[in-house]
């Protein structure tokens, strides 16, 4: 295929939004099958309707073909693509050589990219500063009519561009399901004021902004059309009578009900030539308003209107539970604040029916979370990063593969690492800590390398997809050697260079990680031991005999298990570190189990549950966070059949998150991502509990046979079946279909 196309004005343009305008006659109602790709984004309408975005993303140098049938009437038909390259290194999508690709066939007549007309999607300024560090760039535009008026009239955009093929990528398939597109809406404010600009207020200085040049790569803010933090900062607000009709220097709140990922979008009647700027988050502050700051994004997107009728819609999608529309100047009738979900539609494959109403709600907020983070990959959050962070992915591939029934997002992640090539800023063996992503500035996450090889495994033993089983294997092979490179003479991982992540606690500080870390070592133990399972290798049984052995003498001091030793004379002394988290990567790894070690397992049952009081409970042990300490502490509670206890603190953490955004969380508190792809597994534990049912193994249910008895009902999809399970009176049944 060479229909690979962009603008050639754009080819390596920061922030390059280009729209592709065809039309088309039919001399009857027929069925297109159109096929589509980017390296970037793309949206895709089809006579003003929105009918496709994508693509799924994948590794460099391959691309994954969207096709979807579309279904036209006789006559003629407006087909447009708004394909967005933002040309600089993300977390989310890699830099690359720009192009949109699209086929179709009408009434025996097939159409490429190079049919249509190319345009500079003018409306969006590209000048903009960075929406975080890890994404692209804020959303700016300027128009002077309902973006179906340029459909329709593309002179509107200027001068048509010059076209030019690029070398095309290597296709593969899609591997998940194309989002069902519906509406979440707002129609009704939930409270509306005056703005009051406070000059005081410092503006944002986040690094996506200041540190253009030398941490990243995007504009200068001298560059800038507008620095829209910089306006957004001065923004407080007075509360007076809720009103759709705003004039200058007013607002809006409104509330979707929970938290959604998808278009933002705006119905709007601009009265007078407006400044519209909307403000997004999955919480409101404590003073009841919209703060962009609180994820650490600039989760703002501004609009310059003429006057008339709008139906506005972002190019990328956000996460957001509360919008706040501020008219800047002129006066607008806000009709609609809504949003187009990007979802994963299998994930409501799963059903259920839960007597206690705080338990149902986590299962929903579950649910909600695996659609919103799996769309086209595992994603550890569907809003500041938009990643695959491999660490996470280890518990949200259970929730999503329990969820949707299959293995597709948890594949299209792992093939995306087997195709990925050694990016030249790591070293040699490594992989990236999140993918497909950049990694400019050479930081890795050895940890993240020991996660993916576990997950890898794990998923060969399951699902006996030898395809990814040789695709793999010497990427694996290559990340053993990597780490032999660090292993002292007692075999243990020493001194692990770049970002050594354990968990957001104190067991990931400076001076827990450094030196011999066991943690790391416990979770190499698994490594290795996972390894062996699929390729067989006695040396390594051999290895992992004496790493377990030398991490017990060496880490457990005869009542916890110490976070790291250092190095002093020659010699490995103890700094007597200890973390709630390196205890239950012990039970994780299988260094330690409730019978080889009763009174450590029987200290963390008792003492150290999640609402210990740390100043008054063994505070020189810090507390576990949600990743990963607690969803280890609750599976080692189910593993042991401790189902009562692991379905009350699965209550406890996770009801207040279900209940403030039907979504689940990055932290046990709200100061980062309240939509996280590994919170999704606590819908796991709850299931678990319920019923007993831990997951799929080679295309069978497994159970334990512990279980509460709540009365519950559950359909858990699987393939193109699944399991109903019933609780009545304590009584369980099961029925496979």
């Amino acid at each position: 295929m060479t229909d690979f196309i962009w603008a050639k004005q754009q080819l390596e343009t920061k922030n390059s939004n280009v729209v592709f305008v065809l039309e088309v006659e039919t001399t009857k109602d027929v069925s297109a099958r159109f096929n589509l790709t980017a390296n970037g984004m793309y949206k895709f309408y089809v006579d003003g309707a929105l009918r496709m975005f994508g693509p799924a993303r994948t590794a460099e140098g391959y691309c994954r073909m969207d096709k979807k049938t579309i279904k036209l009437k006789k006559g003629s038909h407006r087909i447009v693509a708004i394909a967005s390259a933002y040309n600089v290194p993300t977390f989310n999508i890699m830099k690359g050589t720009p192009y949109f690709y699209c086929n179709f066939t009408l009434e025996g007549k097939t159409y490429t990219a190079n049919d249509f007309d190319c345009y500079d999607f003018v409306v969006r300024a590209k000048n903009v500063q960075r929406y975080s560090f890890q994404r692209g760039f804020v959303e700016v535009f300027v128009q002077d009519a309902d973006i179906n008026a340029y459909f329709e009239n593309p002179d509107m955009f200027g001068a048509k561009l010059e076209k030019v093929c690029v070398d095309a990528p290597k296709i593969i398939a899609r591997g998940v399901p194309y989002p069902h597109f519906y509406t979440v809406k707002a129609n009704k404010p939930l409270e509306s004021g005056v703005v009051v600009i406070d000059d005081t207020i410092p503006c944002w200085e986040d690094r996506s902004i200041y540190q253009v040049g030398h941490m990243f790569d995007g504009y200068y803010k001298n560059e800038l059309v507008e620095c829209i933090t910089d306006v957004a900062s001065k923004f407080t607000y007075q509360k007076q009578t809720e009103k759709t009709q705003l004039n200058a220097l007013e607002y809006s709140v409104y509330n979707l009900k929970r938290n959604v990922s998808g278009f933002i979008g705006l119905n709007l009647n601009v009265l007078e030539d407006a400044d519209v700027y909307l403000i997004f988050d999955e919480l409101l502050n404590d003073n009841g308003a919209v703060d962009f700051r609180r994820l650490g994004c600039g989760s703002v997107v501004k609009w310059s209107l003429k006057k008339g009728e709008y139906n506005l819609q972002t190019i990328e999608p956000y996460t957001l539970k509360y919008a706040q529309v501020v008219v800047l100047s002129g006066s607008v009738n806000v009709k609609e604040v809504n949003v187009i979900p990007v979802e994963n539609s299998d994930a409501f494959r799963i059903t259920f029916k839960v007597k206690d109403k705080t338990v149902e709600n986590i299962l929903k907020a579950a649910r909600h979370t695996v659609a919103q983070n799996s769309s086209d990959l595992l994603m550890d959050c569907p809003s500041r990063e938009r990643s695959g962070w491999i660490n996470d992915i280890y518990y949200s591939r259970h929730s999503a593969t329990t969820f949707t029934g299959n293995f597709n997002a948890l594949r299209n992640t792992l093939e995306n690492y087997a195709l990925a090539k050694q990016l030249p800023q790591l070293p040699e063996g490594m992989v990236p800590m999140c993918y497909p992503s950049d990694h400019v500035n050479g930081e890795y996450i050895p940890n993240c390398a020991i996660w993916y090889v576990i997950i890898t495994c794990e998923y060969i033993l399951n699902s006996g997809d030898n395809k990814l089983k040789k695709l793999a294997k010497p990427q694996i092979k290559a990340l053993l050697k990597f780490f032999e490179k660090f292993e002292n003479s007692d075999g243990l991982l020493e001194d692990l260079e770049s970002w050594i992540f354990i968990e957001w606690s104190q067991a990931n500080a400076p001076d827990f990680v450094c030196g011999v870390n066991y943690p790391s070592n416990m979770m190499y133990y698994k490594m290795l031991l996972a390894v062996d399972k699929v390729w067989h290798t006695e040396k390594l049984v051999k290895k992992c005999e004496r790493i377990k052995k030398n991490i017990i003498k060496q880490s457990y001091n005869g009542e916890f298990f110490e976070d790291n030793r250092i190095r002093k004379n020659g010699k490995l002394i103890s700094v007597d570190h200890m973390s709630e988290a390196c205890q239950y990567h012990a039970f994780f790894s299988g260094i330690a189990t409730k019978e080889t070690f009763p009174e450590l397992y029987d200290k963390l049952y008792n003492v150290f549950v999640p609402s210990r009081d740390k100043k008054a409970v063994y505070p020189n042990i810090d507390k576990a966070n949600v990743i990963t300490g607690l969803v280890m502490r609750e599976t080692m509670l189910i593993e042991n059949g401790e189902v009562e206890k692991a379905l009350k603190e699965t209550v406890d953490v996770y009801g207040i998150m279900a209940k403030k955004t039907m979504t689940l969380w990055e932290n046990v508190h709200s100061l980062a991502s309240c939509n996280h792809g590994i919170g999704a597994y606590a819908g796991c534990i709850v299931i678990a509990a319920l019923t007993g049912f831990t997951g799929y193994y080679q295309d069978k249910p497994q159970f334990n046979d512990k279980f509460v008895g709540m009365d519950c009902e559950f359909f858990i999809p699987w393939k193109d079946g699944g399991v109903e399970i019933v609780v009545k009176d304590g009584v369980r049944t099961i029925k496979e279909i």
